[in-house]
């Protein structure tokens, strides 16, 4: 018998355990209801995204999804936001994917934001992948000044540096 509350290290790899390995979907629920109470750290951050990401039940997949969004979003976090927007079956998962991308915006989700525009089943959700490629717009514009920018600068300094060799 094993005893404690969800800040135990060890009730936490439980919770873990359970969430990524149990058979029955209500434990997995249970799991990741009681996971709402850990401390935010990697460990948890990892498993809800893997729990995400290869579990088959709908309600546990939203949870951990709602979770997910309280961290702050990382390359990991968006990757995964990425995957399961333009996979996952489920309207309400990806919608709260689409939710965590729109909350942490970055020019490269911009081709996957243009593919689920065009492509996504749900009206909703092509129209909200479009809100948010428009909220997002000037950082691809930030990109493409700063690029502009560095080739006139490369420029310039290659012919300084031409004309100081002569």
């Amino acid at each position: 018998d094993v005893s404690g509350g969800t800040s135990d290290e060890t009730i936490q790899q439980i919770l873990f355990y359970l969430l990524l390995n149990d058979t029955n979907p209500g434990k997995r629920l249970k799991a990741v209801n009681l996971l709402e109470s850990v401390p935010s750290h990697d460990n948890k951050k990892l498993v809800l995204i893997s729990s995400v990401l290869s579990e088959t039940n709908v309600g546990v997949r939203l949870k951990a999804l709602e979770m997910l969004s309280r961290f702050e979003t990382d390359k990991i976090i968006r990757d995964a936001s990425l995957k399961i927007l333009l996979e996952d079956e489920n309207e309400a998962v990806r919608m709260g994917a689409l939710s965590i991308l729109a909350n942490s915006p970055s020019a490269d989700i911009v081709p996957a934001l243009r593919v689920v525009s065009l492509m996504d089943q749900n009206e909703y959700i092509r129209a909200r992948a479009v809100e948010v490629m428009d909220d997002i717009s000037y950082l691809a514009e930030d990109e493409a000044f700063e690029v502009k920018q560095w080739k006139f600068l490369f420029a310039t300094f290659s012919n300084i540096s031409l004309a100081a060799t002569y």
